[in-house]
């Protein structure tokens, strides 16, 4: 398979399109093939204690490609705006798309509207 360098044009990440930005991302990324350094696909084994299953997660994340994982961040920073950008300070990108994922998803619409529905009837 030959590599491509063509870019498909999305939006930058914003304030109030994480939802898009992310599918987008997430095919961008599997087209270029360097989706694969982003996700641990498999568990640790069911009768590891909790100290065990944390070494076996840090050697999953170790078995990444270094080169795949520089180029799978290059890629999110360069699709975000200048105000996301302190969301990507690891040089991971797993832990990127986690922080993104952890601080987008919690201001969706739905979230905004309860918000303002709890506001407006001074009860929560």
């Amino acid at each position: 398979m030959s590599e491509t360098t063509e870019t498909t044009k999305f939006p930058l990440l914003g304030e109030g399109n994480y939802g898009e930005w992310a599918i987008q991302m997430e095919a961008e990324l599997i087209r270029k093939e360097l989706w694969e350094v982003m996700t641990i696909e498999t568990s640790p084994p069911t009768d590891a204690t909790e100290m065990e299953a944390a070494v076996w997660l840090e050697a999953e994340k170790a078995k990444r490609l270094m080169t795949k994982m520089v180029k799978a961040r290059a890629e999110m920073v360069l699709r975000v705006s200048a105000g996301q950008l302190v969301h990507l300070v690891s040089r991971d990108p797993m832990e990127c798309w986690a922080t993104l994922t952890q601080v987008h998803r919690a201001y969706g619409f739905a979230t905004r509207l309860a918000m303002r529905r709890c506001f407006h009837r001074a009860v929560c």
